[in-house]
């Protein structure tokens, strides 16, 4: 097995004792088990997690097994939906080519082909292909649940409930620690301007720090209860709340620290901040309820669309997209849509109707991308329409991101980073 244990190896990445919890004994491993239908490789795993989830049911898909160190495929399995499976590095790459050449496509080879998966060029980044199928990857399996998710360049941040902010390599390498002990965590954003988190300190915290380390910031003050993030090139945004609970306003502050503003009075309720060619728009979770979006400077306030029951905001070109929860009935919601309606207003459109609800969405220029939560998958449909396509089986994903190549989540079940071809 290769060991990593380069979490720290530049100052901005805090304490020896936290390299300890995050890489002591790490692993690349590659290999995997089925798990609904679908193949996983698991690329970095800690010894101590591993060890920690054997026979957990609460892990990956209810993983079972053990990692070994001894760099052969006899002492090597990590288990994924209850199933030990032998993965030591150095197994046979099922990338086959044109004689033996993995750069060159053989029709014949699509439906097992790594490189050339269901059509000639399209690589499955690591994963395996199963029936002209890409595969799902494991980036990171580690302790700790994570929350939210974001990508810049090549590497993947993301936000545990236990206190940190972390990111790698979107090929499985490189764990760097930004933040630690945080409390409550619930919220990030990246760009390349930085990583910037909110999470609970008696009030609530908005806080970031550049990409290449360096002071951390404070943007929203202890003494407000900031909420949740939004940015643009200019500043970073979220709501408060007096103390009394009774007035809420969103609040910008200079992308370098500075003067709190506020900006425009909102709910209580304010959530799933997004901008977007110099708009700023936020989801109204108070009675009625609806999408609203301002000049980030000058507003004023526009209603896009008024109603209950909508959760989070994607956008393409032209349009604005989010989940339409439905009805609550039995425990679970009915009735669930994402929908769009233009950036300039108009009446709103049913991209697709879903089975269960979607916790996360993103949009690219052709389909729109979901993380269901109740259906243990990750899904994909055209946004002119067609069949919904299950992409990968995920225990309990929360938050997904997506980039021109892949779709990346987080599983709080298990600590799971997750990847898939597109």
């Amino acid at each position: 097995m290769n060991s990593s244990t380069d979490c720290l190896a530049s100052p901005l990445f805090l304490v020896a004792a936290m390299a300890a919890t995050a890489c002591s004994g790490s692993v690349s491993i590659n290999g995997g088990s089925g798990a609904g239908g679908h193949d996983v490789t698991i690329v970095h795993v800690t010894a101590a997690q591993a060890s920690a989830s054997s026979g957990d049911a609460a892990s990956v898909g209810g993983a079972g097994g053990s990692v070994g160190t001894g760099g052969d495929d006899a002492t090597s399995s990590v288990g994924v939906g209850g199933v030990n499976t032998s993965a030591g590095v150095g197994g046979v790459d099922t990338s086959v080519g044109v004689g033996g050449d993995p750069t060159v496509c053989d029709p014949a080879n699509l439906d097992h082909d790594s490189n050339n998966c269901g059509a000639c060029g399209h690589s499955c980044l690591g994963g395996d292909c199963k029936a002209a199928m890409c595969q799902s990857t494991i980036l990171m399996y580690d302790g700790g649940q994570p929350w939210d998710i974001g990508l810049y360049g090549n590497d993947v941040y993301w936000l545990n409930t236990d206190g940190r902010v972390q990111r790698i390599t979107k090929q499985g390498s490189d764990l760097k620690l930004y933040a630690f002990s945080l409390i409550d965590p619930f919220a990030l954003k990246v760009d390349g301007g930085g990583v910037f988190w909110s999470y609970y300190v008696g009030g609530i915290s908005v806080e970031g720090r550049p990409l290449e380390g360096g002071v951390t910031t404070v943007y929203g003050a202890l003494d407000l209860a900031a909420g949740v993030l939004g940015l643009d090139d200019k500043y970073v945004y979220w709501s408060s709340v007096n103390p009394a609970q009774t007035v809420a306003t969103l609040m910008k502050t200079p992308r370098a620290g500075g003067p709190q503003t506020p900006v425009f009075p909102a709910p209580i309720q304010t959530g799933y901040i997004g901008s977007d060619a110099g708009y700023l728009y936020w989801i109204d979770g108070s009675t009625p309820g609806g999408l609203r979006r301002a000049l980030t400077d000058t507003g004023p306030v526009e209603n896009l669309v008024d109603g209950p029951e909508m959760y989070n905001i994607a956008f393409d070109q032209d349009h604005v997209y989010w989940v339409y929860a439905g009805t609550y009935v039995n425990g679970s919601w009915v009735g669930t849509e994402i929908r769009r309606v233009l950036k300039t207003g108009g009446a709103p459109e049913t991209v697709v109707k879903i089975p269960t609800f979607a916790n996360s969405i993103a949009v690219d220029g052709t389909d729109v991308y979901w993380a269901s939560y109740d259906g243990l998958s990750i899904n994909r449909v055209n946004k002119q329409g067609g069949p919904i396509v299950k992409l990968a089986y995920a225990a309990n994903p929360r938050a997904l991101a997506i980039d021109d190549e892949a779709v990346y989540w987080v599983e709080p079940t298990g600590g799971v980073l997750g990847k898939i071809a597109k």
